[in-house]
């Protein structure tokens, strides 16, 4: 019901239980090429984060700025053409995955250009 009331024009939707959530895929927008999402939802139904693939060249310049200025990872290169914009109860951000210095890394940038997380693949 939580996921209905939210996302009333949702279609292609399949539910899979991932060890203590719900993760609902589904697309929005027009027939055949709507957009993709993914949300995930506690048993109780609480809706817990909705994730969004987004081509690097619709992420928002400002956003794109913030993460070019940062001294630790504005020269890095990313490794796809896509980013993920995340939303949850506490805030949104994007997610950008990029090669620094030779590592793979993962950095969330909040809407206020605020690194929020990085994560290192080594």
């Amino acid at each position: 019901d939580s996921f209905t009331k939210a996302n009333p024009d949702a279609f292609d939707v399949e539910w899979e239980w991932e060890g203590r959530y719900w993760e609902v895929s589904y697309e929005t927008g027009s027939r055949p090429n709507g957009i993709e999402h993914e949300s995930w939802y506690d048993k109780e139904g609480t809706w817990i984060r909705t994730s969004t693939e987004v081509l690097i060249s619709d992420v928002p310049k400002q956003i794109k700025d913030y993460l070019t200025a940062d001294p630790k990872y504005g020269h890095g290169n990313y490794t796809d053409n896509d980013a993920e914009y995340i939303q949850t109860p506490s805030g949104n951000f994007y997610r950008f995955e990029l090669r620094v210095d030779g590592v793979d890394v993962k950095v969330d940038v909040s809407p206020d250009g605020t690194v929020t997380f990085a994560k290192y693949d080594f």
